[in-house]
């Protein structure tokens, strides 16, 4: 019971009603309360209200005339007095006396009460209201206490002065315990006390009524729903069982249908079943062809499997075969690399040494271009030399001139001074002291002039060795020049050949990778083929299973009518 779609259907609807009937029991009751306090508090201050209707009425009306004629007076005592007339604060007090009855009492108290009263004490609730009331006048103050067994609603409300009247009598009459009353003050507390017992029983009672209608729509909505689920629902959901456990545990009928009529749920259902019915048994159909299909299939596959066997293992010999000639092919490529490296080695080593002398040659270039460069200026420098020798012999030539000149002006004046005798042998003295000056110079200057043409002759030969020597420094520039021609020539076929080499050994080694990659492709290939072997062994029992397979799914679906 527990697992059908009736306890499932209405178990939350049990629990709705359950949680109305909590909250109604739980609510209701501090509804009532709420009610029962707020009706109490409008009849109290609809009874203080009326009081001090009364009041002021009485003090108006009655007061004001009655004491303005004089002869009558006003006492709390007037009972015993036929002259006297109540204070409209006994009027008030005897008022409360009279309402009281039917569960209300209305009192009158201040902490400043007149002689008659002044053995009354008050009690916590007059004296917390007391306080209230005397700071904020418009406040209501409101408890519930239980009296004599009983709730009971206390209602405490400002009785003050309205009128000038009142505080002229409540200052000027001499039993008066207060003299300085103002307009307005609060002279003293009015409260009244509703029993609310009547009105918590009545809600009460309303409580237990609505608990008990909700309880009988309860169980009426109940046998409604369950008339409802048993005429229209589990009659129609026992015939969808009915024959859903006759496809799946009885003889498999896919022809069997279900009543169609209405447009609810369990009518679309049903029409739902009808066409799925159809389809299942269109399926199974299928199923039963596609079964004949798979077992044929299943027999050409195991035929198939037999032929890629064979085929898988022709396969793997031929594959070691090409594996042991890939093996020899990487030996080989091993060592073209390795012989390739090593001539990119030397040839490294020689593009090196090519490189130093190469270096060298142009550093000798430079250093025969730089000496030739000197030789010219020294071959310069020398032809200066020459001609510089040339033209001191000028000079000297001239040098000699004037002296032979010389010598010839002392003859000259030696035989003028022999011809004066005695006067002209002191010009004498000097003219041979002269002639001998000159004769020296003469001779001074043709070993200047010996040494000059020396110095001409060297000087020439210097020239012409300088002159050859440079011509053989732009011979042996030339010549250097050719060979570092040669060595660039030679450097540029080296680095052709390193770049040959390089690339041989890139090819070997690249060379090398390819039959590495082709010997891992081939061992990959071998392993391939180990696997589809195994796999066509296993393809095999598969194919064999898969008839077994087949045939046991042929007799299932034989099991089904269609």
């Amino acid at each position: 019971m527990r697992h059908s779609l009736f306890f499932k259907l209405f178990l939350p609807i049990t629990f709705l009603f359950i949680l109305v009937i909590i909250a109604v029991a739980v609510v209701t009751p501090e509804l009532v309360r709420r009610n029962a306090e707020t009706d109490a508090l409008e009849t109290a201050q609809r009874t203080v209200n009326q009081l001090k209707t009364l009041r002021a009425y009485y003090v108006k009306n009655v007061i004001k005339k009655v004491l303005g004629k004089g002869g009558i007076k006003s006492s709390f005592n007037y009972e015993n007095d036929p002259d006297t007339i109540p204070l409209p604060a006994t009027m008030i007090h005897d008022l409360s006396k009279l309402y009281s009855g039917d569960g209300t009492t209305v009192s009158l108290y201040s902490p400043f009460p007149f002689p008659n009263r002044a053995s009354r004490q008050l009690d916590n609730f007059g004296r917390q209201a007391w306080k209230t009331l005397s700071s904020n006048p418009n406040t209501v103050v409101t408890r519930i206490d239980t009296i004599k067994g009983e709730p009971v609603m206390r209602v405490a409300i400002a009785d003050r002065m309205v009128s000038k009247a009142c505080v002229s009598c409540h200052n000027s009459r001499a039993d008066t315990p207060r003299t300085d009353w103002k307009l307005g003050d609060v002279r003293g507390v009015l409260e009244v006390d509703l029993s609310i017992a009547s009105a918590l029983a009545r809600g009460k009672s309303i409580e237990h009524t609505l608990l008990s209608v909700i309880l009988a729509a309860m169980i009426i909505a109940y046998l409604i729903l369950l008339f409802i689920y048993r005429k229209f629902i589990g009659s129609r959901l026992k015939i969808l069982l009915e024959v859903l456990q006759n496809i799946s545990e009885g003889d498999g009928d896919l022809t069997r249908r279900l009543p169609e009529g209405g447009k609810d749920e369990i009518s679309r259902i049903a029409k739902s079943f009808n066409r799925f019915a159809d389809s299942m048994r269109n399926t199974v159909s299928r199923i039963s062809e596609i079964t004949r299909q798979l077992s044929d299939s299943s027999s050409r596959l195991a035929e198939i499997n037999d032929a890629s066997g064979a085929a898988v293992h022709n396969q793997g010999s031929e594959t070691n075969q090409i594996a042991t000639a890939i093996n020899e092919m990487a030996a080989a490529a091993e060592e073209v690399n390795r012989h390739a490296a090593e001539a990119a080695q030397s040839s490294a080593e020689t593009d090196a040494n090519t490189q130093t002398t190469q270096h060298a040659v142009n550093a000798a270039i430079s250093d025969i271009q730089q000496l030739s460069s000197k030789l010219e200026a020294a071959a310069g420098t020398m032809t200066q030399l020459q001609e510089g020798a040339q033209n001191v012999g000028g000079v000297i030539d001239v040098i000699r001139g004037i002296a032979e000149q010389t010598n010839l002006l002392a003859l000259n004046a030696a035989i003028e001074a022999a011809r004066a005798g005695d006067q002209g042998r002191g010009f004498a003295v000097v003219a041979d002291e002269v002639r001998t000056l000159a004769a020296r110079t003469q001779k001074s200057t043709e070993e200047i002039r010996d040494m000059i043409e020396k110095l001409q002759e060297i000087s020439g030969k210097a020239v012409d060795t300088m002159e050859q020597s440079q011509q053989q420094a732009g011979h042996s520039v030339t010549q250097a020049s050719h060979a570092g021609e040669s060595l660039n020539s030679i450097v540029q076929s080296i680095s052709s050949v390193n770049d040959i080499n390089t690339q041989i050994a890139a090819a070997s080694e690249e060379q090398s990778q390819v039959v590495a990659s082709i010997d891992q492709s081939i061992t990959a290939i071998k392993d391939l083929s180990e696997q589809t072997a195994t796999h066509v062994t296993q393809s095999g029992n598969l194919s064999n299973d898969l008839a077994g397979i087949a045939a046991e799914l042929q007799i299932e679906v034989n099991r089904f009518k269609v």
